[in-house]
């Protein structure tokens, strides 16, 4: 399987979109976390 196991959301402020840095989206780094990570891993908050 591709993928981490698990992985840990322990970013410190707003991460800003990928496409236009001029806009926060808050949700951008725990996205990015579960596509990381492979469907029998887990990820922690």
């Amino acid at each position: 399987m591709k993928g981490v196991m698990s992985g840990i959301d322990a970013f410190g402020y707003l991460s800003h979109d990928e496409g236009n840095p001029d806009l926060e989206r808050p949700n951008e780094v725990v996205g990015d976390l579960f596509e990381l990570v492979n469907s029998t891993g887990r990820t922690v908050d």
